[in-house]
């Protein structure tokens, strides 16, 4: 089974050709802007390096989001590009599914993304990694509200780990501490497409043509010019 995974949607591109869920060859670059320029071309370049061509492809991954909007938008369309000239199918995962399967927690888990805002995208897992609530984009008042009743402390992962943390501990608040306060874990395409390799093994294969929604959690922060009004 070979997965040609992709994933731009925060601040890196990262691409990774596995074969049954073994890195065959992989790129990953640190990088806050350029996506669109840099993606095509690493995903040729891996693809040339692992001595696979597109039609030896069995399915395609990549990130839905929550993320930067403009990396969603590149990763998505580069893969549907992609997966409609090739016919393959593409696995769409969900950035809390990929951080989470990017680490190695025991115990409730509760992912955290940046928002460039004062708040949060936020989801929780039990032990078992089954999700206690939808994604979300909210605040601590908001999340309080969703774990009633749910495990009283989490191991906090994500890249927004450590400011929610700092920012919970400075209201009196504790949600769980965070998995490593030397280093947040950095999920690779690597991640991804082992991930996408689980799921087709359990029988999650998309049909072909089914291209993966993004998931914004929130509307862009620009918008249409509005007209002036007529005179």
């Amino acid at each position: 089974m070979k997965i040609l995974a992709v994933d731009c949607a925060g601040n890196a591109c990262s691409v990774a050709c596995m074969g049954d869920g073994i890195d065959i060859a992989s790129i990953h670059r640190e990088m806050r802007r350029g996506h669109a320029e840099h993606l095509v071309p690493m995903m040729a370049e891996v693809l040339s390096e692992a001595g696979i061509g597109a039609q030896s492809l069995d399915a395609l991954a990549v990130t839905t989001g929550p993320g930067a909007f403009t990396g969603l938008r590149i990763g998505l369309a580069a893969v549907q590009g992609l997966a409609l000239s090739s016919k393959l199918p593409v696995i769409g995962i969900t950035c809390f599914d990929h951080v989470l399967a990017s680490s190695n927690v025991d115990g409730p888990v509760l992912v955290v993304l940046e928002t460039k805002r004062p708040d949060f995208y936020m989801q929780a897992f039990d032990a078992s990694q089954n999700a206690l609530f939808s994604p979300m984009a909210g605040d601590f008042d908001s999340l309080q509200t969703l774990l009633v009743d749910k495990p009283p402390e989490f191991t906090v992962i994500g890249d927004a780990a450590a400011r929610f943390t700092e920012d919970a501990s400075a209201m009196d608040l504790c949600f769980g501490e965070q998995a490593d306060p030397e280093g947040d874990v950095k999920p690779s395409a690597v991640d991804l497409g082992r991930l996408a390799h689980q799921r087709i093994d359990k029988g999650q294969m998309p049909a072909i043509g089914a291209i993966p929604k993004p998931l914004y959690l929130r509307p862009p922060d620009v918008g249409p010019i509005a007209k002036p009004p007529r005179a």
